[in-house]
């Protein structure tokens, strides 16, 4: 029996963007990748059928990603939304629709540091031991 596969709708106005995203997704296996060129006509998709998850670009024409991530918590709450964009940097001014806990990071004096080793990945289902 095969696996459920998550429906991702990817959302771009740039064929070519919509295009290595969903590559991505494809390579990775286990998804049914929708596609929309714009912001109404995701949330025509996401009244359609429902939606796992949904890849936006930031910035589009007549809806840009954080409107449409407006509209889909409100319309619907359960679907994560995830923004993507080819331009801009950490320092870019956005006015987020995430209250400050939800918040992704942005850049953070540690990560200026030089690397650390990191320390031994532990098997699925065990803790580090607790240095005494």
């Amino acid at each position: 029996m095969r696996p459920a596969m998550h429906t991702v709708l990817v959302v771009d106005d740039s064929a070519i963007d919509r295009r290595l995203a969903s590559g991505l997704l494809e390579r990775d296996g286990g998804y049914q990748i929708l596609l929309a060129t714009c912001g109404k006509d995701a949330l025509v998709a996401l009244k359609a059928q429902p939606i796992d998850l949904v890849l936006t670009d930031l910035q589009m024409d007549e809806m840009d990603g954080l409107e449409l991530v407006e509209a889909v918590r409100a319309d619907f709450p359960l679907t994560p939304v995830i923004l993507m964009t080819a331009l801009g940097s950490e320092e870019s001014e956005l006015t987020s629709p995430f209250p400050p806990a939800e918040s992704p990071p942005t850049s953070h004096p540690k990560c200026a540091q030089s690397p650390q080793p990191t320390p031994a990945r532990q098997p699925p289902g065990r803790l580090p031991k607790s240095p005494d």
